[in-house]
């Protein structure tokens, strides 16, 4: 039958089901408070456990800081361990055209600071050794933060030429205010539209020729 404990509960070992997806914990009306994990916890899902998100206090994956990524403090992993890809799936199913969001947010308070780094997407993988590379990555800046003037920029870093550290190979409104600038070459596989009257093509690095 059921136990009704008014309480606490405080106990050395497992508490589980009497059989595999038997019983829930909570309901729709009656739901628990905060749930506290260890260093390292981890929530198991799947019959066969292939998917776990983990909390992770270590300094970060070994080996990416370098260049433009720094790869440090505690980590929120979701793994999986089967042939299927882990995704991170933000659905929104309300009936307007607002649709979901990622958001990535440096809070300094009223201390930030013209250049703050915003957010960043690393792109990690393996090297033939075994070690952990940072391949690229997305970032986003603020590029002034004065109340009412404020403005932001997007760069886009890659590893290139045999290993070197990142270089950022394109930004938005970072290098060239209000712009988009490209440090290498361009190539573009149709037309190009100069969509504004007397707009030029310069030439040079003093752009003496146009």
């Amino acid at each position: 039958g059921s136990l009704i404990q008014e309480g606490s509960i405080q106990t050395t070992g497992d508490i589980t089901p009497l059989s595999a997806d038997g019983a829930k914990l909570g309901s729709t009306t009656k739901e628990w408070g905060d749930l506290y994990l260890a260093d390292s916890g981890q929530i198991h899902m799947g019959s066969d456990q292939d998917v776990s998100i983990k909390y992770d206090p270590s300094a970060g994956y070994p080996g990416t800081s370098d260049g433009a990524i720094q790869i440090a403090g505690a980590q929120m992993v979701l793994e999986n361990s089967d042939n299927n890809r882990p995704y991170l799936i933000v659905k929104d199913t309300s009936n307007d055209a607002i649709s979901g969001q990622i958001m990535l947010f440096k809070d300094r308070g009223s201390n930030s600071v013209d250049g703050d780094q915003l957010g960043v997407l690393n792109f990690i993988g393996r090297d033939s050794g075994g070690n952990a590379v940072a391949y690229a990555n997305i970032v986003g800046k603020a590029v002034d933060v004065t109340d009412g003037t404020e403005d932001g920029a997007l760069l886009f870093n890659a590893r290139i030429n045999a290993g070197h550290p990142k270089e950022t190979l394109m930004d938005i409104n970072d290098t060239l205010s209000s712009g988009v600038n490209v440090k290498y070459d361009l190539q573009v596989g149709d037309d190009i539209f100069l969509k504004s009257d007397s707009a030029a093509i310069h030439f040079g690095a003093d752009s003496e020729v146009k």
